[in-house]
């Protein structure tokens, strides 16, 4: 089915940019977010494969805002130095993960079955993760002078 090929070489890109991201980061903590991001992308590309082949396994949960909540816990912004150059790419990876949801979400609309739906919807979370962690890095990246040190303010996860 051409729509899985298609999801299939967007989650290859995805994990392609993210790899790249990491190697010229300059922050050993955005390094491992970066790769955190492509290997969920791999996770991703291995779903739509099986999917492809109708085969309809469990998907696990990712664990990347858990994760990254603690690495910026780390971070001070020193970190950030030398990554505002990176800012228009980060904000470019903001646009390929709204892509990604809007063209799962145009898939869920198309498909019948009720494992792939499903399957699609769970993606479709995980894509929207990775969008408030894109957005919540450009905001730290962008204004480290005025962010607020406070117990309150840290990454959230959607109910």
């Amino acid at each position: 089915m051409k729509i899985f090929e298609m999801a299939i070489e967007l989650e290859l890109n995805g994990e392609q940019f993210y790899r790249n991201l990491a190697e010229d980061a300059k922050s050993s903590g955005l390094k491992t977010i970066f790769n955190m991001l492509a290997d969920d992308e791999t996770k991703h590309k291995y779903i739509f494969e099986k999917m492809q082949n109708e085969d309809h396994s469990e998907i696990s949960d990712t664990l990347i805002i858990k994760e990254a909540n603690t690495i910026f816990k780390q971070l001070n912004k020193d970190d950030f130095t030398d990554e505002v150059k990176q800012l228009e790419v980060y904000k470019r990876a903001l646009e390929l993960e709204q892509k990604s949801v809007d063209y799962y979400e145009e898939l869920t609309d198309l498909t019948k079955d009720d494992n792939t739906k499903s399957a699609l919807l769970k993606i479709i979370a995980e894509e929207k993760k990775h969008y408030n962690l894109l957005e919540f890095l450009i905001e730290y990246v962008a204004k480290p002078d005025t962010w607020v040190e406070d117990a309150e303010f840290y990454l959230k996860e959607e109910y």
